[in-house]
């Protein structure tokens, strides 16, 4: 049948010819960009698997940049390490050196010199060692804000806020264990109203190896012994053994029982009340009571005389050395010694630093630079307690040293001042006759209220305007190294400064000075190799991480090409035969709109 009104045959030549040209059209389209899914049409399932691919390769290619960042921060905290490690190799050369006896002192001053500022370095390297501008010796701190929003300072906290940590079970200040001498007395805020609640203040820093208390026994043949209460230096044929603490409530006490190479027993009571607070001072009431027990013990080698020694190594809001000690509105500025006897003096006693036959009343620790609302206080004029027969103030290990007592010529007179201090309260406790009663040791040791202190009456103070902050010793840095929340670690760096390795006051003006700070640099050597290995193993780790994590992004890689890009040489086939088919149809469609030409001859 020939018709006119529809030409059919083109119709469907164009119809053919258009699905040709949409198919080549598409193929044009996956052979220039590479894809063969370039729309959610092309492959709805495949989109979906791909697009997910692709958030895993793009979250761990920035992983694997994240984690080269942390490999690079090990590498500057390991680095800075190992500088410290030199100067700390130097200070050990030094203080060996200063230990021998060929030294004159001021040989020793000019090592000092030296030895003070490698202290020093590494006190800058520990606080400005950075990392993108992030601080990374200086531990973690986090900031404490004021209901209004602003930061607190030291100076936001008011005296009145202040109280200082009850005897309850479970907050004793003794530590329970092997340290039976050591005290953790603390100050803290108790205002339910400031962001200050609860921030602590450690009165009696007794942390340290230094804060030992110790006696000494003098047998009936004239020789001594000294004795630490922490037990560290007892031989094979000595015991130090502590009891439980005994709580009545409002104070506690426990009891440590020292025996003896001869068999000589001494029971150590310590005891600490919390006493009620005035408007300018708030104390705990600090006892030791001392028994001897000489019965089963030859004369010949009993105990004749028991000296005592409360040493504690101090730290004003924890800072060794920013303490200052004030006694009626003066500084101490040097080694002093007041003694109401001559007997534990041998030299020196006309030194302007040794006061003889008094004790005064009381004496404040407090930073004059950075004063805060309180200091701590040591007072004797209470409930007619006897005094300590001599106080000592000075350098924490000289103090500490009972030679100290028996020979000042190495200690008074050398400067106090920015130093690692501590003091000690000697007592002697007297003869055999005088032993067979027990002897009570009494003194007050707390806080008092800055403006009211008369120690501290007459002295300039400039207030602490630091920022508050809980602060820990433990930088923790999260590395993201995946693509899935959670997915990382965390690079732990300790804290490095010379208050953390206990550097701080290193003294070789001494030979004996000089073998204690080498003891010091050895161990503060194990602190830096213990940190250096911690950052070595985890820089390892994320080298393992990016290792892999490269491995998955190449496989996963591989996977999404499979799905996503356009397999060339089958589309160029097929884009060719497309080819030919378009061009059959374009002449189909000639062809079609020539079939109907013959009729218009018909009808001419």
């Amino acid at each position: 049948m020939n018709v006119i009104a529809h030409n059919l045959s083109a119709m469907n030549a164009q119809r053919q010819f258009g699905l040709v040209t949409n198919r080549r059209a598409k193929a044009t389209e996956k052979l220039s960009s590479g894809f063969r899914i370039n729309r959610a049409a092309d492959d709805a399932a495949g989109l979906s698997i791909s697009e997910k691919m692709r958030r895993q390769i793009r979250g761990l290619t920035q992983g694997v940049q994240n984690t080269e960042e942390g490999i690079s921060l090990c590498q500057v905290a390991d680095g800075a390490l190992a500088e410290v490690n030199e100067m700390l190799h130097r200070v050990t050369e030094l203080s060996v050196k200063a230990a021998t006896g060929t030294q004159s002192d001021q040989d020793r001053q000019y090592i000092q010199q030296e030895i003070s500022q490698i202290l020093e370095e590494i006190d800058r390297i520990g606080s400005n060692t950075t990392f993108n501008e992030k601080h990374i010796f200086r531990g973690k701190e986090d900031l404490i804000y004021n209901p209004d929003g602003t930061v607190s300072t030291m100076q936001d906290i008011t005296f009145q806020y202040l109280q200082l940590v009850d005897t309850a079970a479970g907050r004793v200040p003794l530590v329970q264990g092997e340290n039976f001498d050591k005290l953790h007395l603390q100050a803290i805020t108790q205002n339910q109203n400031i962001a200050l609640d609860g921030y602590t203040f450690n009165m009696i820093y007794g942390s340290g190896s230094t804060s030992n208390s110790s006696i000494r026994i003098t047998a009936a043949d004239g020789t001594k012994r000294a004795v630490r209460l922490d037990g560290g230096d007892l031989s094979d044929n000595e015991s130090i053994t502590v009891s439980a603490v005994t709580n009545t409530g409002d104070s506690w006490s426990r009891t440590a029982t020292y025996k003896g190479e001869n068999g000589e027993e001494i029971a150590i009571t310590q005891t600490v009340k919390l006493l009620a607070p005035t408007e300018s001072e708030k104390n705990y009431q600090i006892s030791y009571s001392l028994a001897v027990n000489n019965d089963a013990v030859d004369a010949t080698k009993s105990i004749q005389n028991l000296e005592f020694a409360f040493h504690t190594d101090t730290a004003y809001n924890n800072d060794d050395q920013c303490e200052g000690y004030f006694i009626d509105g003066n500084r101490v500025d040097k080694y002093t010694m007041y003694s109401t006897t001559s007997s534990p003096v041998t030299e020196n006693k006309t030194n302007a630093n040794l006061h003889m036959g008094t004790i005064p009343d009381s004496f404040s620790i407090v930073d004059v630079d950075k004063a805060l609302t309180f200091s701590e206080k040591i007072s004797f004029d209470f409930q007619g307690a006897t005094p300590p027969d001599t106080l000592s103030i000075g350098h924490y290990n000289s103090v500490d040293e009972w030679s100290h007592f028996d020979n000042l010529g190495g200690n008074l007179g050398t400067n106090a001042i920015r130093k690692d201090l501590g003091f000690t309260l000697y007592y002697d406790m007297g003869s055999l006759s005088d032993l067979q009663t027990d002897h009570t040791i009494t003194f007050n040791y707390g806080i008092a209220d800055v403006k009211k202190d008369p120690n501290l009456a007459g002295v300039t103070l400039t207030p602490n305007t630091d920022y508050m902050a809980n602060h820990e010793e433990t930088l923790s840095i999260w590395i993201h190294t995946g693509v899935e929340a959670g997915d990382g670690m965390f690079v732990d760096i300790e804290e490095m400064n010379t208050r953390v390795l206990r550097l701080r006051g290193l003294d070789v003006s001494t030979v004996d000075g000089a073998n204690d700070a080498n003891e010091a640099v050895k161990e503060a050597l194990k602190h830096i190799s213990s940190n250096r290995a911690i950052i070595g193993a985890q820089q390892n780790r994320l080298e393992h991480i990016v290792a892999n994590e490269e491995n998955i992004i190449e496989n996963t890689t591989a996977a999404e090409s499979k799905i996503r890009d356009t397999d060339m040489a089958k589309l160029m086939v097929d884009y060719s035969n497309l080819g030919i088919l378009e061009q059959a149809g374009q002449a189909m469609m000639a062809q079609a709109n020539q079939s109907n030409a013959g009729i218009l001859k018909l009808l001419q």
